[in-house]
């Protein structure tokens, strides 16, 4: 999370609200947005990058959502009520009902009255995909839609669309309780039109992508395709990769734009070194492990000698409670490093001290 008034200012007369799952799979455009944003508004941009508490609320949790609420309500108050400009249309549903008197407007709103830069090697013709969190929000639809004719865009409308949008498989938790379901939502989704899809939600872009859809975010039509340092492609299935992205997001902002020191605390068990081949790490994206995970466990299994040895396989298998799920793994040693042979994890707890 980044709570921040633009550099050199100590108000803010607007708050950028960008959402967090454009910062795990858009970061550089997300950086981009607000470097631009600080130069052509006047009054100080504060940046806000926080949960909205949509994934809370939708499962049900109203003591975390409202938790969740409270913090974002305060921050508001602290930089005097400013106007929020949401990059996420989820999060511009979420936050009018946490914060129903303050105003909203959503980024490309904002973006239309901009001097814009334009983007270079992109399509000429797109069909035009609405977030279903857009389905009654006239304004942001049509500014879409204009931002990407400005950009020289052509556009063309899928059957289902402005009132009658189709959630893309993300709405509700259900990619994460039912990922069949969400892979059928989207093979239909992506079927209607041939070509390469715009959309003004970072999740839809995603998740197509995923699906082998050529997708794009109408901010890459500004600020060109999305792409990580190394010059590829983001991971679209890594939960992972989406963390340490936010994490590299922070440091980078803190470092580039305030000057802070951006050193983390970084925990013992980061030490580990892990290999992983992309079975495994598609099997730990399916069942919601991260490489934090494994990390901790095998630590504390090497620090601690709480490990077995299998005699049928000769993988070391341990297993640790991390809050409330446990996870376990089996492992050989490869020099200084730990090769992954497979990884599972239960909700349960197992009552012995040994993990």
């Amino acid at each position: 999370a980044v709570f921040k008034h633009q550099p050199g200012f100590t108000s803010s007369r607007y708050l950028f609200f960008p959402g967090c799952q454009m910062a795990g799979s858009m970061p550089q455009t997300l950086t981009k947005t607000y470097r631009l944003l600080t130069e052509q508004l006047a009054g100080g941009v504060g940046l806000l990058i926080s949960c909205c508490g949509a994934p809370a609320d939708w499962a049900g949790r109203q003591e975390v959502t409202a938790e969740i609420w409270q913090d974002i309500r305060q921050k508001w108050l602290q930089t005097n009520k400013p106007q929020i400009i949401v990059a996420c249309p989820g999060c511009h549903k979420i936050l009018k009902e946490a914060l129903p008197e303050a105003d909203f407007k959503f980024i490309t709103e904002i973006l239309l009255e901009l001097d814009l830069p334009k983007a270079s090697a992109m399509p000429a013709e797109f069909a035009f995909h609405d977030p279903c969190t857009t389905r009654y929000e006239k304004e942001i639809q049509d500014s879409a839609r204009q931002l990407a004719i400005n950009t020289g865009a052509g556009l063309h409308e899928l059957e289902f669309n402005h009132n009658r949008a189709k959630c893309c498989g993300y709405g509700g938790l259900q990619y994460h309780i039912n990922p069949d379901l969400t892979g059928e939502i989207i093979k239909k989704r992506i079927a209607q039109s041939p070509l390469p899809y715009l959309t003004s939600c970072s999740n839809c872009r995603d998740f197509f992508l995923k699906y082998d859809k050529d997708s794009y975010h109408v901010l890459e039509l500004i600020f060109g395709k999305e792409r990580a340092i190394s010059g590829e492609l983001y991971s679209l299935t890594d939960f992972s990769e989406r963390r340490d992205n936010r994490r590299e997001l922070k440091r980078r902002l803190l470092q580039e734009l305030w000057q802070e020191d951006a050193s983390m605390t970084v925990p013992d068990y980061k030490s580990i070194k892990l290999i992983i081949n992309d079975e495994i790490r598609e099997k730990m994206h399916d069942q919601h492990i991260l490489i934090d995970d494994l990390q901790e466990v095998i630590y504390f299994a090497e620090k601690n000698n709480r490990k077995m040895l299998s005699p049928e396989t000769g993988y070391f298998v341990t297993g640790k409670r991390l809050k409330i799920i446990t996870y376990w793994v089996e492992y050989v040693t490869e020099g200084d490093s730990y090769v992954i042979k497979n990884c599972y994890s239960h909700r349960m707890q197992v009552l012995t001290d040994t993990i």
